[in-house]
């Protein structure tokens, strides 16, 4: 039999390397971090980790306070600026094919802290009226299918659901009353008559019937039996009122929390569109990668 060597591990640089563990601790520490500190997460020796701060300043990416603390830089924000027309990019041709598809306005959206951001917006072109979704609308991500959406991705990050199990409490776990309280086989398939709806930014917090109420029994993902690719959200005037969404979330993306979702007016056929959805979903994450 002939042997199969195992593909040889790719060169890396040791340096870059550290100078992004860095950065990642800079970003989750708000307080900032001694260079000690830094040198210590990074595994490099002090001298190390002083000419890595220097190096990252020099580029604005980090900062010094009177006290001698490292903060993330202001650099860091002109290199944000530029993901989301990366984003935007990548994920038209997607949105643009659910929206003619399904006949209801498709979108992207991204968690920005608390909220939950649309930063991608497409209306289909056939129908007589659609929602009106703007990019930039903002809302908290426990209102609407598209914020629960990525709480759901979150909930579910890293599991396996094997056949024959009920995939509920795990796709709760986190996302709590933001996807719904039961996540079973058949969620959404009554189309998340408790649930809230990703229509709008504006619209003014839960304005619909059931404001301030949790997302119901239906407004979890149809996970039962199956694996986290096949997870959705569905809800129902919770943003606007009459209004009813279906979204998924963006998977096997480093760093990047997100679904993709439609929003319509009339009642949304969750058998028939949620996988739909979940195909755009898949779309836009192997653009990116």
């Amino acid at each position: 039999m002939t042997r199969t060597e195992p593909a040889p591990e790719p060169e890396t640089s040791q340096t870059l390397d550290r100078g992004i563990r860095v950065l990642s601790a800079l970003a989750d520490a708000t307080a900032g971090l001694t260079v000690a500190q830094l040198a210590e997460r990074v595994g490099a020796p002090r001298t190390a980790g002083y000419r890595l701060v220097a190096t990252l300043e020099a580029h604005g990416l980090a900062r010094r306070d009177p006290d001698g603390r490292v903060h993330l830089g202001v650099g860091v924000l002109r290199l944000a600026a530029r993901v989301h027309p990366l984003l935007r990019e990548a994920a038209t041709p997607p949105l643009r094919r659910l929206a003619e598809e399904v006949g209801a306005t498709a979108h992207l959206t991204v968690a920005e802290g608390p909220d939950a951001l649309a930063i991608a917006v497409v209306e289909p072109t056939w129908t007589d009226y659609h929602v009106g979704y703007r990019v930039g609308s903002r809302h908290r991500l426990a209102q609407g299918a598209a914020g629960k959406a990525i709480l759901l991705g979150r909930s579910v990050s890293g599991l396996v659901f094997s056949s024959g199990t009920n995939a509920g409490p795990h796709a709760d776990s986190k996302a709590g009353s933001s996807a719904g309280s039961s996540a079973g086989s058949n969620a959404g398939a009554s189309g998340g008559s408790n649930a809230g709806s990703s229509a709008g930014s504006s619209a003014g917090p839960n304005t619909g019937p059931n404001a301030g109420s949790s997302a119901g029994p239906h407004a979890g993902s149809n996970a039962g039996h199956k694996d986290p690719a096949s997870l959705y959200t569905v809800s129902e005037g919770e943003l606007q009122a009459g209004a009813h969404g279906i979204a998924a979330p963006i998977r096997d993306v480093p760093g990047l929390e997100a679904s993709v979702g439609v929003v319509s007016f009339a009642p949304l056929d969750s058998a028939k569109i949620a996988p739909r959805v979940i195909q755009a979903a898949a779309e836009i994450s192997a653009a990116l990668k």
